[in-house]
Protein backbone atom coordinates (compact mmCIF):
# COMPACT_ATOMS: atom_id res chain seq x y z
CA UNK A 1 0.00 0.00 0.00
CA UNK A 2 2.92 2.24 1.24
CA UNK A 3 4.64 1.61 -2.51
CA UNK A 4 1.05 2.67 -4.04
CA UNK A 5 1.16 5.80 -2.25
CA UNK A 6 4.39 6.80 -3.30
CA UNK A 7 4.03 5.36 -6.74
CA UNK A 8 0.91 7.84 -7.28
CA UNK A 9 3.03 10.68 -5.76
CA UNK A 10 5.64 9.97 -8.32
CA UNK A 11 3.50 9.67 -11.45
CA UNK A 12 1.32 13.02 -10.46
CA UNK A 13 4.83 14.99 -10.47
CA UNK A 14 6.26 13.45 -13.52
CA UNK A 15 3.19 14.36 -15.86
CA UNK A 16 2.81 17.26 -14.08
CA UNK A 17 6.45 18.11 -15.56
CA UNK A 18 6.07 16.37 -19.11
CA UNK A 19 2.49 16.39 -19.49
CA UNK A 20 2.54 19.34 -21.77
CA UNK A 21 5.57 18.29 -23.95
CA UNK A 22 3.06 14.72 -24.37
CA UNK A 23 0.17 16.93 -25.68
CA UNK A 24 2.58 18.63 -27.86
CA UNK A 25 3.59 15.32 -29.08
CA UNK A 26 0.51 13.72 -29.62
CA UNK A 27 -0.84 17.03 -31.27
CA UNK A 28 1.70 17.04 -33.79
CA UNK A 29 2.07 13.82 -34.80
CA UNK A 30 -1.33 13.63 -35.15
CA UNK A 31 -0.79 16.37 -37.81
CA UNK A 32 1.74 15.04 -39.31
CA UNK A 33 0.49 11.31 -39.70
CA UNK A 34 -3.21 13.06 -41.05
CA UNK A 35 -1.82 15.45 -43.80
CA UNK A 36 -0.86 14.19 -47.43
CA UNK A 37 3.09 14.32 -47.28
CA UNK A 38 3.44 14.33 -51.23
CA UNK A 39 1.64 17.70 -51.08
CA UNK A 40 3.59 18.41 -48.00
CA UNK A 41 6.69 18.19 -50.40
CA UNK A 42 5.37 20.41 -52.74
CA UNK A 43 4.32 18.04 -55.49
CA UNK A 44 1.53 19.41 -56.50
CA UNK A 45 3.19 23.13 -57.29
CA UNK A 46 5.09 21.96 -60.17
CA UNK A 47 3.99 20.76 -63.80
CA UNK A 48 5.19 17.03 -64.66
CA UNK A 49 8.09 16.99 -66.01
CA UNK A 50 9.14 17.78 -70.04
CA UNK A 51 10.66 14.64 -71.14
CA UNK A 52 14.30 14.98 -72.47
CA UNK A 53 14.74 15.64 -76.02
CA UNK A 54 17.94 13.58 -78.04
CA UNK A 55 21.11 16.34 -77.69
CA UNK A 56 22.55 17.49 -80.80
CA UNK A 57 25.99 17.48 -79.20
CA UNK A 58 27.24 13.75 -78.34
CA UNK A 59 28.42 12.93 -75.05
CA UNK A 60 31.84 11.54 -76.52
CA UNK A 61 32.61 15.40 -78.20
CA UNK A 62 31.47 16.35 -74.25
CA UNK A 63 33.80 13.69 -72.50
CA UNK A 64 36.70 15.21 -74.44
CA UNK A 65 36.24 18.76 -74.10
CA UNK A 66 35.94 17.89 -70.42
CA UNK A 67 38.09 15.31 -69.30
CA UNK A 68 38.09 16.05 -65.67
CA UNK A 69 34.58 16.11 -65.09
CA UNK A 70 33.30 14.22 -62.02
CA UNK A 71 29.56 13.49 -63.63
CA UNK A 72 27.28 14.85 -66.25
CA UNK A 73 24.14 14.50 -66.09
CA UNK A 74 21.17 15.47 -69.04
CA UNK A 75 18.34 17.47 -68.21
CA UNK A 76 15.65 20.00 -69.16
CA UNK A 77 16.20 23.18 -67.52
CA UNK A 78 13.06 25.70 -68.97
CA UNK A 79 12.45 23.59 -71.91
CA UNK A 80 15.53 23.03 -72.87
CA UNK A 81 18.02 20.34 -72.97
CA UNK A 82 21.19 20.97 -71.52
CA UNK A 83 24.57 19.11 -70.03
CA UNK A 84 25.30 19.83 -66.28
CA UNK A 85 28.88 19.00 -66.02
CA UNK A 86 30.01 18.78 -62.38
CA UNK A 87 33.66 18.55 -61.34
CA UNK A 88 35.57 17.56 -58.15
CA UNK A 89 36.16 21.03 -56.98
CA UNK A 90 32.23 22.10 -57.01
CA UNK A 91 32.62 23.76 -59.73
CA UNK A 92 29.16 23.36 -62.20
CA UNK A 93 28.76 24.42 -66.25
CA UNK A 94 25.55 24.37 -67.97
CA UNK A 95 26.45 23.19 -71.62
CA UNK A 96 23.50 23.99 -74.40
CA UNK A 97 23.17 20.46 -75.76
CA UNK A 98 21.95 22.08 -78.92
CA UNK A 99 25.07 24.40 -79.25
CA UNK A 100 27.70 23.00 -77.17
CA UNK A 101 28.43 26.71 -75.23
CA UNK A 102 28.31 27.21 -72.17
CA UNK A 103 25.26 29.00 -70.49
CA UNK A 104 25.84 32.27 -67.77
CA UNK A 105 24.63 32.01 -64.73
CA UNK A 106 20.47 32.49 -64.07
CA UNK A 107 19.35 35.72 -64.46
CA UNK A 108 16.41 37.54 -62.99
CA UNK A 109 14.30 37.22 -66.33
CA UNK A 110 15.24 34.06 -66.75
CA UNK A 111 14.74 33.00 -63.12
CA UNK A 112 10.87 33.93 -63.61
CA UNK A 113 10.60 32.28 -66.55
CA UNK A 114 11.77 28.96 -65.46
CA UNK A 115 9.41 29.44 -62.14
CA UNK A 116 6.47 30.16 -64.54
CA UNK A 117 6.87 27.61 -66.50
CA UNK A 118 7.20 25.05 -64.21
CA UNK A 119 4.64 26.30 -61.84
CA UNK A 120 1.49 24.11 -62.03
CA UNK A 121 -1.45 26.12 -61.16
CA UNK A 122 -2.16 28.83 -64.40
CA UNK A 123 -4.37 31.20 -62.58
CA UNK A 124 -1.81 32.18 -60.39
CA UNK A 125 1.58 31.38 -63.03
CA UNK A 126 2.01 35.24 -63.75
CA UNK A 127 1.60 36.61 -60.55
CA UNK A 128 4.81 37.10 -58.47
CA UNK A 129 4.73 38.64 -55.07
CA UNK A 130 8.25 38.55 -54.42
CA UNK A 131 11.58 37.69 -56.30
CA UNK A 132 14.44 37.42 -54.47
CA UNK A 133 18.53 36.67 -55.35
CA UNK A 134 21.02 34.82 -52.41
CA UNK A 135 24.39 35.03 -53.19
CA UNK A 136 26.92 32.30 -51.34
CA UNK A 137 27.91 34.97 -48.67
CA UNK A 138 24.12 35.47 -47.88
CA UNK A 139 21.74 33.80 -44.72
CA UNK A 140 19.13 31.38 -46.92
CA UNK A 141 15.70 31.43 -45.24
CA UNK A 142 15.45 29.19 -42.52
CA UNK A 143 13.22 26.72 -45.13
CA UNK A 144 15.77 25.38 -47.29
CA UNK A 145 19.25 24.38 -47.19
CA UNK A 146 22.17 26.75 -47.89
CA UNK A 147 24.35 24.02 -49.54
CA UNK A 148 22.10 25.10 -52.73
CA UNK A 149 23.29 28.65 -52.74
CA UNK A 150 23.44 30.77 -54.78
CA UNK A 151 19.93 30.41 -56.17
CA UNK A 152 16.60 32.87 -56.90
CA UNK A 153 13.84 32.51 -54.61
CA UNK A 154 10.43 33.55 -56.39
CA UNK A 155 7.27 33.70 -54.27
CA UNK A 156 3.83 33.83 -56.16
CA UNK A 157 0.50 35.60 -54.87
CA UNK A 158 -1.23 32.43 -54.59
CA UNK A 159 -2.78 30.89 -51.56
CA UNK A 160 -0.29 29.30 -49.13
CA UNK A 161 1.91 31.84 -50.40
CA UNK A 162 3.96 28.75 -52.80
CA UNK A 163 7.79 29.11 -53.19
CA UNK A 164 10.54 28.18 -55.90
CA UNK A 165 13.78 27.91 -55.23
CA UNK A 166 15.87 27.84 -58.78
CA UNK A 167 19.65 27.44 -58.70
CA UNK A 168 21.35 30.05 -60.36
CA UNK A 169 23.99 28.13 -61.68
CA UNK A 170 22.14 25.57 -63.19
CA UNK A 171 18.65 26.94 -63.52
CA UNK A 172 17.30 23.62 -61.72
CA UNK A 173 14.53 23.79 -59.33
CA UNK A 174 16.12 22.60 -56.11
CA UNK A 175 13.49 23.33 -53.49
CA UNK A 176 9.71 24.01 -53.15
CA UNK A 177 7.74 25.13 -50.34
CA UNK A 178 4.62 26.55 -49.32
CA UNK A 179 2.77 27.55 -45.76
CA UNK A 180 1.53 24.35 -44.66
CA UNK A 181 5.18 22.65 -45.49
CA UNK A 182 6.14 25.11 -43.15
CA UNK A 183 4.10 24.48 -40.64
CA UNK A 184 4.80 20.73 -40.91
CA UNK A 185 8.43 21.86 -40.74
CA UNK A 186 7.32 23.14 -36.96
CA UNK A 187 5.44 20.52 -36.03
CA UNK A 188 8.08 18.23 -37.18
CA UNK A 189 10.80 21.12 -35.04
CA UNK A 190 8.19 20.24 -32.05
CA UNK A 191 7.39 16.71 -31.76
CA UNK A 192 11.97 15.97 -32.00
CA UNK A 193 11.87 19.07 -29.43
CA UNK A 194 14.58 20.93 -31.80
CA UNK A 195 13.38 24.77 -32.20
CA UNK A 196 16.67 25.51 -34.06
CA UNK A 197 16.84 23.66 -37.51
CA UNK A 198 14.99 20.29 -36.99
CA UNK A 199 18.12 18.39 -37.84
CA UNK A 200 18.76 17.41 -34.28
CA UNK A 201 16.66 14.09 -33.41
CA UNK A 202 19.42 12.71 -30.96
CA UNK A 203 19.61 16.18 -28.69
CA UNK A 204 19.73 15.27 -24.83
CA UNK A 205 16.50 17.37 -24.08
CA UNK A 206 14.65 14.95 -26.43
CA UNK A 207 15.84 11.72 -24.74
CA UNK A 208 15.29 13.19 -21.25
CA UNK A 209 12.11 13.95 -21.73
CA UNK A 210 11.20 10.67 -23.32
CA UNK A 211 13.21 8.74 -20.83
CA UNK A 212 11.02 10.81 -18.24
CA UNK A 213 7.61 10.08 -20.10
CA UNK A 214 8.56 6.33 -20.01
CA UNK A 215 8.54 6.20 -16.28
CA UNK A 216 4.95 8.60 -16.05
CA UNK A 217 3.38 6.21 -18.49
CA UNK A 218 5.04 2.78 -16.71
CA UNK A 219 3.75 4.64 -13.24
CA UNK A 220 0.20 4.85 -14.63
CA UNK A 221 -0.11 2.04 -16.40
CA UNK A 222 0.65 0.03 -12.73
CA UNK A 223 -1.94 2.38 -11.33
CA UNK A 224 -4.47 1.79 -13.84
CA UNK A 225 -4.25 -2.08 -12.98
CA UNK A 226 -3.99 -1.83 -9.00
CA UNK A 227 -7.39 0.37 -9.37
CA UNK A 228 -8.85 -2.06 -12.24
CA UNK A 229 -8.06 -5.17 -9.02
CA UNK A 230 -9.27 -2.82 -6.48
CA UNK A 231 -13.03 -4.32 -6.59
CA UNK A 232 -12.22 -7.75 -6.90
CA UNK A 233 -9.63 -7.37 -3.96
CA UNK A 234 -12.28 -5.81 -1.51
CA UNK A 235 -14.77 -8.81 -2.55
CA UNK A 236 -12.14 -11.37 -1.15
CA UNK A 237 -11.93 -9.53 1.56
CA UNK A 238 -8.54 -8.11 1.28
CA UNK A 239 -7.64 -4.74 2.56
CA UNK A 240 -6.93 -2.00 -0.02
Amino acid sequence: MKGINYLRRYHRWIMAFAGLQCLIWAASGVYMVLTDIHFIHGESLLKPATPISSPTVPFSELAKAYPRADSVTLLTIAKSTVYKVEFEDAATHVIDAKTGKVLAPISTSKALAIAQQSFADSRYADKIKSIHYYSETDSPPSDVSPRWLPFWRVEFDAPLSPTLYIQANTGEIVSKRHDMWRLFDWMWRFHIMDYDDGENINNPLLMFFSVISLFGGVAGATLLVQRLRAPQATQKGEVI
